[in-house]
């Protein structure tokens, strides 16, 4: 009878044994595969990342039409005519037309369609963000956290509304120098026909905490990625 009663103390012990291995096994390839994943959307998300100033995914200030082609494929590049703004167009290119990462890319030689001068992303629901994670369909509030306080932004009612100005000392000022690396534009999504909007209205500038901005809901429309030479 004793025999038997260590018998199965000695098969419970080593149950309880293997149990935990089994165990430690299972977190550790648990642990494994969610390494991996996050290696992986790493990988994934390097296509898409804008780095103002230097290259938009690939595209750095050696790209040419061609070599976009040569990348990407004849389908997936299409040369059109690209809105400047206050009804001006010129000659560019858009890479991915008709899909929701498409970009505008105005070249510094129009010619030749050589070295990139700016590429613009107009898509929110698009992958393309900088590093910081700055993407269209951004909130206000959320630009508030990213830039870690409030910047100046142009007034509405004109070509270059809801255009940020300046950073205002504020953390994305680090890497998005605005007119020389950097533009980005925010525009409503809420009705502001109300005569008391009429304070922010036109080119000058003021500070995004002003309360009627919130009340408009402002989200960025455009994302612009200038190029240094």
């Amino acid at each position: 009878m004793k025999n038997i009663l260590i018998l199965c103390c000695l098969l419970v012990f080593f149950w309880r044994c293997n149990s935990s291995t089994d165990k430690v096994e299972e977190a550790e390839n648990k642990d494994t595969t969610l390494v991996e994943k996050q290696n992986s959307e790493k990988k994934t998300d390097a296509k898409w990342i804008c780095i103002p100033g230097k290259s938009v995914g690939k595209i750095d200030s050696s790209a040419t039409e061609a070599s976009l082609i040569a990348e990407y494929g004849k389908d997936e590049v299409l040369r059109d005519s690209i809105s400047l703004g206050e009804g001006e167009y010129t000659i560019g290119t858009r890479l991915f037309p008709n899909t929701k990462n498409e970009i505008s890319i105005l070249w510094r030689d129009a010619q030749k369609m050589e070295q990139p001068d700016n590429i613009t992303i107009r898509n929110g629901s698009s992958d393309w963000k900088t590093k910081q994670g700055v993407c269209v369909g951004m909130t206000l509030d959320e630009l508030h956290k990213l830039n870690q306080g409030n910047f100046e932004l142009y007034g509405f009612g004109w070509d270059y509304a809801g255009t940020i100005a300046d950073w205002n000392g504020g953390k994305l000022g680090e890497n998005h120098v605005i007119g020389v690396q950097f533009r980005l534009q925010l525009l409503p999504t809420a009705e502001y026909n109300d005569p008391k909007f009429a304070e922010i209205l036109g080119s000058k500038t003021f500070p995004s905490d002003n309360k009627l901005f919130a009340e408009m809901e402002l989200q960025i429309e455009k994302m612009t990625i200038l190029f240094k030479y």
